[in-house]
């Protein structure tokens, strides 16, 4: 288990941020070292086309603890608004392997920290502007293949599709769809649980 902690101040020493972005259908990440207030370096991470926002945030921190490993660093701070992706690195039931593979990387030097985004802390809003930059970005870094549930998502909507043409070209039930003009999933499993 990796606990976090809230942060809520500026604190001295090295402080990474990272951020993920969701615009339309393209989604980034990027993260922003300080080093006693002072920006040191900044990278942006762009992922494929309908990349889930849970999985940016992971990537985000991933790429941090890498870049921690790369410059040999001491104690850092590495502070995230996205208190999902803290807990999924908390949790001792995780299966993702892209979250056991940080968990491994993880050692003491590394302290995460969950920070309410929007609230005007300056490296969590940097972060978030050097992630909103990525939705003009053409080459894709992080490639990954869908989640289950957005799989069964894309199911459920081409279900409702065919349902919804079917609904509307049948000759049977004229006086139902004054009633219900569009199918809805929801109508039928109301009754049913």
């Amino acid at each position: 288990m990796i606990n976090y902690k809230f942060y809520n101040q500026e604190i001295d020493g090295d402080n990474i941020f990272t951020d993920c972005s969701r615009f339309e259908n393209k989604v980034g990440c990027a993260f922003v070292h300080f080093r006693d207030g002072i920006e040191v370096e900044s990278r942006k991470i762009r992922l494929r086309d309908g990349a889930v926002v849970f999985i940016a945030e992971v990537v985000a921190i991933k790429e941090v603890v890498e870049y921690i490993r790369e410059k040999n660093m001491g104690i850092v701070r590495v502070i995230s608004d996205s208190r999902s992706a803290l807990m999924a690195l908390d949790s001792p039931t995780e299966n993702r392997k892209i979250i056991n593979s940080i968990k491994e990387r993880i050692k003491g030097n590394i302290v995460l920290y969950w920070v309410k985004a929007n609230q005007g802390i300056r490296g969590n809003e940097q972060a978030d502007t050097l992630a909103r930059e990525l939705k003009r970005h053409k080459g894709i870094e992080y490639f990954f293949s869908k989640s289950c549930l957005q799989i069964r998502n894309k199911g459920k909507l081409k279900i409702l599709k065919t349902w919804q043409e079917r609904w509307e070209s049948s000759k049977n039930g004229k006086w139902t769809r004054r009633f219900f003009v569009k199918v809805n999933f929801n109508k039928v499993l109301r009754n049913v649980l």
